[in-house]
């Protein structure tokens, strides 16, 4: 297999000697800088050629000169607000202030020169056309700009839902939404070109398979923009079936810039939250035992920020830093149970859980970033950048059904959160030859702390029938029945802790060259190494398996190499376990030593008012309770944008990939994966304002 990479990439390696181009960074890492293309042309609307153009912007001045067509073009520059001067002799000169370049898009401008002398300069405001003709993605771009001018929650993930094709993902959580109709775990999230997409499930940040999404920290405050991709993406993208999401954070400028600030949202600025039991049942009394819920939530966090340039080095070395320490809080309220769970077994008193009243989960988020950029010159940039954002909470009912239990024993305490850092160089070898690298590394963890480790997990199913699981059957909502159905009597159950941390390693290069009309070909390579680790935990003790029961019960072959170490491990860790409490039937009265037998208001079974119960293990571990997953990631992507014409682009490209997952007990190569991409974009008048296109 390593024989097939090789090969796979000696071939791109020669493509990319005999075509005189080199490589750079890949996919949709590339796409955190924009570019500026423009045109010059007299009162007569003919081409301009040789006209001197200088830009100036957070980062200083550029220059260029027009093309025989009278173009110009500035690339990898940072998102922000710029000016353009253009100057030629026998024309006034002329400024053009406010043009505003965005991520992962050309924007363009065209400039109509008066004739005149040089020293007379003509001014004109407005904003670049940001519709990006060349491109067939479907793309939004929400810059600071913009979510600074309407209501906007403070998440960056509430930003997602500003752009079309964006819609709820329902259970995966409001951080993971649907994008292009597929699931909100079918998303490739990027931020500063690390990839923050946890790996084992997909969503952002870290995401759990007991709680769901635990979303990310990163904040609006040092949020430059975000662009989503929601359909038509070209050969450099992938890894995604929904949508592509990437955060660019605030960079470093010639002017000194910071703030402080805070933000505040308490609980009494929003009314009460209306569940499922306020809807349809003639009030909130008339089911006789109520589901928990979420009654409130508040939001604090404070933010200080500051950038600017390294005295000494202006125009050369920037940097940018902020630091946002958020307090959030849910306002709960326990299930309310009128009836008790039990009164107890034969001569022993019962715990009478009914309602543990109303409560809240505190979490705190520090989250930081930090950006350091060096100008070497017009031609060569260098950045480094890092940002996290730490989670804790206190010990708790959390998650979703953590409102449900009635016993402090399901309690327990959460930290997680995510660390990421990115390297780059983006350099312009000649005015139309780019070349970018970059490495990336994304960690994220979660660490789950019981309350009550030694305390095993049991679900009381004794009250479940008639109504089972809260339903609106007139049986389960009558005020006169007691039972309260299904619930977890003790014991937090499954928890894991897990790290998952995902290095990235990407090279691309851009050539921009005449045939027939202008084509601007890209070539990449991408390499990403992930790992993704935990633990399959239990709360309670472990159950010793002996040999006899591993061979002849479970049916491990100790002499199996495939076998050995989930036997070896299971004599030397047992298993852990969850267990059910099921009613026994009437048949089981008086059997005293394969049942017990509880007292229950509502309910009778046997001559005393009682009913047999017993405990049934329905989970455990029989194997290894630690868990190591290994992912080796390789692409390539080929691509042309050709323009025959100012009114129609054709994109073609190919995508080629190659996957190697390896777990405990298996492994898998995915191998000779191709892609092709084919869009076409119709300018129909040829000003850049408007175009038609289709991408497949």
């Amino acid at each position: 297999m390593p024989k097939r990479i090789a090969w796979s990439i000696a071939c791109v390696a020669l493509l990319l000697w005999f075509t005189g181009l080199g490589f750079a960074q890949a996919s949709a890492e590339s796409a955190v800088r924009g570019n500026l293309a423009g045109s010059v042309v007299d009162p007569s609307s003919a081409l301009v050629q040789g006209a001197k153009v200088t830009l100036s912007g957070p980062m200083g001045q550029r220059s260029a000169q027009t093309d025989q067509e009278g173009r110009f073009l500035f690339q990898v520059l940072v998102p922000g607000f710029y000016s353009v001067k253009v100057e030629k002799q026998g024309f006034k000169s002329t400024d053009v202030k406010g043009v505003e370049v965005v991520t992962g898009r050309t924007s363009s401008i065209s400039v109509k020169m008066e004739v005149g002398t040089s020293a007379t300069t003509v001014e004109v405001t407005g904003g670049a056309i940001t519709v990006d003709t060349e491109s067939t993605a479907q793309a939004s771009n929400l810059t600071d700009t913009f979510y600074q001018s309407v209501p906007m929650g403070r998440g960056v993930t509430g930003l997602f839902y500003a752009a079309p094709g964006v819609a709820s993902g329902g259970g995966t959580g409001t951080a993971n939404p649907s994008i292009s109709g597929a699931t909100g775990l079918e998303n490739n999230y990027i931020a500063d070109g690390v990839s923050i997409t946890d790996g084992a499930f997909g969503g952002i940040g870290v995401y759990s398979r007991v709680y769901g999404s635990l979303s990310s920290g990163i904040n609006l405050s040092f949020v430059k923009e975000v662009q989503v991709k929601t359909g038509g993406f070209e050969a450099q993208y992938g890894k995604s079936t929904g949508g592509i999401v990437q955060i660019v954070t605030k960079t470093g400028s010639n002017a000194f810039h910071g703030s402080v600030g805070g933000y505040f949202a308490p609980q009494q600025f929003e009314a009460q939250r209306l569940q499922v039991d306020d809807f349809g049942l003639g009030g909130s009394q008339q089911k006789f035992n109520l589901q928990g819920k979420t009654l409130h939530q508040s939001n604090y966090d404070a933010d200080a920020q500051l950038g600017g340039y390294v005295p000494g080095l202006k125009d050369h070395l920037f940097f940018f830093g902020s630091f946002n320490p958020q307090w959030n809080r849910d306002y709960n309220q326990f299930a309310l149970y009128r009836n008790p769970s039990d009164l107890g077994t034969a001569g022993l008193a019962g715990p009478t859980q009914t309602h543990l009243g109303n409560y809240s989960v505190p979490v705190r988020v520090y989250s930081y970033a930090g950006k350091l950029t060096f100008r070497v010159n017009d031609h060569h940039q260098f950045e480094g950048s890092a940002f996290g954002d730490p989670t804790y909470g206190d010990v708790n009912a959390n998650g979703n059904l953590g409102p449900q239990t009635a016993s402090k024993t399901t309690f327990d305490k959460l930290q997680y959160g995510t660390r990421n850092v990115a390297a780059r160089y983006n350099g312009t070898l000649t005015p139309t030859w780019l070349f970018n690298a970059s490495w990336a590394w994304g960690h994220n963890n979660l660490n789950d702390t019981p309350a009550f480790p030694d305390t095993y997990v049991v679900v009381d199913r004794i009250q479940r029938n008639p109504c089972g699981p809260p339903v609106f059957s007139p049986e389960c909502t009558a005020t006169t029945n007691a039972l309260r159905g299904q619930y977890v009597r003790q014991g937090l159950g499954y928890f894991e802790n897990t790290t998952g941390d995902n290095y990235g390693l990407n090279f691309d290069t851009q050539k921009v060259f005449n045939f027939l009309g202008q084509h601007t070909l890209g070539l990449g390579y991408r390499y990403d190494r992930s790992h993704y680790d935990g633990t399959k935990f239990r709360t309670g003790p472990t159950i010793p398996i002996d040999a006899a029961t591993a061979i002849n019960g479970i049916g491990l072959d100790p002499n199996d190499p495939l076998q050995a170490p989930l036997y070896n491990a299971l004599i030397t860790n047992g298993t852990n376990a969850s267990f059910q409490m099921r009613d026994g039937g009437p048949t089981a009265c008086g059997d005293n030593v394969n049942y017990a037998e509880l007292y229950v208001p509502g309910m009778t079974e046997c001559p005393d008012g009682g009913i047999p119960v017993y405990l049934r293990q329905d989970r455990g571990e029989f194997g290894l309770l630690n868990f190591k997953t290994t992912s080796l990631y390789h692409t390539v992507f080929a691509q042309d944008a050709w323009s025959p014409s100012k009114y129609v682009t054709i994109s073609a490209g190919v995508r080629w990939e190659q996957q190697h997952v390896e777990g405990v007990n298996a492994r898998y190569t995915f191998n000779d994966n191709w892609s092709p991409r084919v869009g076409i974009s119709v300018d129909p008048w040829g000003n850049r304002k408007t175009k038609i296109q289709r991408g497949v």
